[in-house]
């Protein structure tokens, strides 16, 4: 029974590859437009790629269940967030966002609605005010002061020029200054912890589990969002 399932679904596919029409992608069953990308090592540059080949300013996609619109033109990115912003605003709900932040109640990953508009307004009212962000510019410019000496310093003690891991510093500003601005003192002793943390949860954000494209795998055991919950468990802990 399986192997006629394939056998069904691979002619079918044969025939959408003979007589579809060539301005547009053919969408193959289950794994829709997924094909595409396997000859790209970079996202970006399928997407670029397919734009340009099948259409200069939008371009609807399917990766397996999720519908994916590709934007290449200013005129449709204007569009797009103007007016038709309300249809852009819902975020999906990925595993990354439900094990990381918390069922997806984080402002980045809440989607639209009552409880998302009244986290935007706290958030207004209380971090991006001009009194909090007139404070927090005078912290950011006392932390890139201290960078600026202790860079000074270190470039004195040896001979030549010396390698500096720019990015690294610059997360600890910056993490310094929201921490003065938070609890109102610098992270000490758990400072570098504290950004590898962070470094991690960046990371496994911008992973997509297969079952996100492809419900069916979840069906079949597959691993799905487990590292996301256990990196979610360790940042609790």
């Amino acid at each position: 029974m399986f192997q006629a399932v394939l056998w069904g679904l691979l002619i079918f596919s044969l025939s959408l590859l003979i007589f579809s029409v060539h301005h547009y992608p053919v969408r193959l069953p289950v794994v829709g437009h997924l094909y595409l990308l396997i000859r790209h090592r970079y996202l970006h540059h399928a997407l670029a790629c397919l734009s340009d080949r099948y259409g200069p300013s939008k371009l609807l996609l399917y990766f397996g269940s999720r519908r994916t619109l590709v934007v290449s033109s200013s005129a449709a990115v204007r569009q797009c967030f103007t007016y038709l912003d309300l249809n852009f605003t819902n975020r999906p709900m990925l595993l990354s966002g439900i094990h990381l932040n918390y069922n997806c109640t984080t402002m980045i990953t809440l989607p639209y609605g009552p409880e998302w508009i009244n986290l935007r307004r706290f958030v207004a009212l209380h971090i991006f005010s001009p009194t909090h962000l007139q404070a927090f510019s005078q912290l950011l410019s006392n932390r890139l002061c201290v960078l600026l000496r202790s860079l000074f310093r270190g470039g004195g003690e040896g001979e030549g020029f010396q390698q500096v891991d720019w990015r690294w510093r610059m997360k600890e500003v910056v993490l310094d200054s929201l921490m003065e601005m938070i609890i109102g003192r610098r992270q000490k002793g758990e400072g570098n912890e504290l950004v590898r943390m962070i470094d991690e949860a960046f990371q496994m954000s911008a992973v997509v589990s297969p079952e996100e494209l492809l419900p069916w795998l979840s069906w079949m055991g597959t691993s799905g969002g487990r590292g996301s919950k256990a990196e979610h468990d360790g940042h609790d802990a």
